[in-house]
């Protein structure tokens, strides 16, 4: 049989799975099928942290997300600038969201995020606009432009994604997001299995952008503006996690079913070696 060209190929996933209904499920949300580049994930590890912080007059509220899945394909760590260089998923489940008092974060979940219809805040990569090292030359940040990523050296990078929350899709730059590669070793293997990506950086969210009322407690109301911040580890030998974190994404078009594409290991999916088209 005549071996699809890529392009071809993608084509025809991206395809088949428009026509599936995929409403809720954060398996419709995968990235384009790839078979070049490396994939690494994270997977709802407990180590793993994103906080949301917002303010009022008398306090300071941090909320933290206990699950978090992620999945990032670099297709060669010398060069990630540009478009479709990365393609990148986070998925941050806000039911787990926890600020330290129960009947608060009910009362959150329940009457702002409204987290039984919209229980997922969702991240896309579109883009890396631009990667940059940064060295301090007295009390002056000096910012070198790169191409790609170092073995053990943090790249910075200033990115345009998209951002889907309580309904609302909005795109989104972020800058200053740290990354950090690192090859696997003996040392890494403690950490996660295989070659790692550290992601690291913030940013803020206007709540009335997504249609989300602010929040009042008492008599006082938080600020519109929340921050986000995220510190989270992928590794290449960390499985997909049970929320569809897959490799190829072929939960889009029937998990392991070859009739439709999907599920078959010559074209790098469905093999569960790989983390790829497991069937739950």
């Amino acid at each position: 049989m005549k071996r699809w060209t890529l392009p071809l190929a993608r084509y025809l996933v991206v395809a088949m799975a428009m026509g599936v209904a995929l409403v809720g499920s954060t398996r419709a949300q995968m990235d384009e099928v790839t078979e070049e580049g490396t994939n690494f994930h994270a997977s709802a590890d407990a180590r793993d942290i994103v906080t949301f912080t917002s303010k009022a007059p008398l306090e300071k509220i941090v909320g933290k997300a206990k699950k978090t899945w992620a999945h990032i394909n670099v297709k060669d760590v010398a060069n990630i600038v540009g478009k479709k260089t990365v393609m990148a998923t986070f998925v941050v489940d806000l039911t787990t969201l926890d600020s330290g008092i129960t009947l608060r974060d009910q009362h959150m979940r329940d009457n702002f995020l409204h987290t039984g219809q919209y229980p997922k805040v969702t991240f896309r990569l579109n883009e890396v606009v631009a990667a940059y090292t940064i060295t301090m030359q007295g009390e002056r940040e000096v910012k070198t432009s790169v191409k790609g990523l170092t073995d053990g050296k943090e790249t910075f990078v200033d990115a345009k994604g998209t951002l889907d929350l309580h309904g609302v899709k909005r795109e989104i730059t972020v800058t200053r997001l740290g990354i950090t590669y690192f090859k696997a070793t003996d040392v890494t293997k403690n950490v996660r299995p295989g070659d790692l990506l550290k992601v690291v950086g913030s940013f803020k969210l206007v709540l009335g952008d997504y249609k989300i009322e602010r929040p009042q407690f008492l008599l006082m109301k938080l600020s519109n503006d929340v921050m986000l911040d995220f510190d989270v580890t992928l590794g290449t030998g960390v499985e997909p996690g049970k929320d569809g974190m897959m490799a190829c994404g072929c939960g889009a078009c029937g998990c392991g079913d070859a009739k439709k594409g999907c599920g078959d290991a010559k074209k790098g999916c469905g093999d569960a070696k790989k983390g790829c088209g497991v069937c739950k």
